[in-house]
Formats: structure tokens, sequence, C-alpha cells
């Protein structure tokens, strides 16, 4: 196992699931992985959420919420899940906070990623 799936692992990610997904090829899901660490839609979310543009926020959180699932990223789904919950029909009060803890887990995921490449 790769020390990048080693750690996904270790951090609470459901890696078997995700290689199932991915035909069980350990490259092909490793380079999926890579792409969605440059996800735009981190940056959508960003300036969607400083703009207060709520309907924009949704959506990129919801395409995040998606890839983060399928890749079994599941500290981060669930982070994200917060979110799209939140923004679902208008911002809740606890918007600000569920957004810091989805952007800090991602900086922990960014973090594992890069001790692999």
């Amino acid at each position: 196992m790769s020390d990048v799936l080693k750690m996904l692992t270790e951090w609470g990610c459901d890696i078997p699931a995700a290689l199932q997904r991915c035909g069980g090829d350990t490259e092909f899901y490793l380079h999926w992985v890579s792409e969605f660490v440059r996800d735009p839609d981190f940056e959508k979310l960003n300036l969607a959420i400083r703009s207060k543009n709520y309907e924009a926020a949704f959506e990129a959180a919801h395409g995040l919420k998606g890839s983060s699932g399928t890749l079994g990223l599941t500290p981060l789904y669930e982070a994200v899940c917060a979110v799209v919950e939140n923004l679902r029909y208008e911002p809740g009060e606890t918007l600000e906070e569920d957004y810091e803890t989805m952007r800090l887990t991602y900086g922990h995921f960014t973090e594992i990623m890069k001790a692999e490449y």
C-alpha cells in the first residue's frame, strides 16, 4: 500500500470502498485523489461564502460532497456534508463554524497529499 493510501486510511478514509469504485485500480484512484486537491469547487465555495452568494456556495459544496464521497475521503465528506446541509435552504447559524471545520479538514487532506506528491 502506498504511503498516501496508508495515511488516508489512518485518517479515517474508506479506501477499500473507493478502490472498489475504481475497479481495484490503485493508480487510477490515486490519480483522481491527486486531481481532487485542485478541484476548483473549493475556491468557488470560498468566494461564494465570502460574497454571501449562498446559491453558488451550495452548488460548489454539493459538487465537493459528491466527489469526496466517491473518493472515500470520509472526514472531508462529513465536513462538506455539514456545509451542504447548512446551505440547503438558507444559511444556518452554524455556517461559519461548519465552513471553518471543512477548511481545516481540507487543509489536513492537502497535507497528506503533499507527503506523497
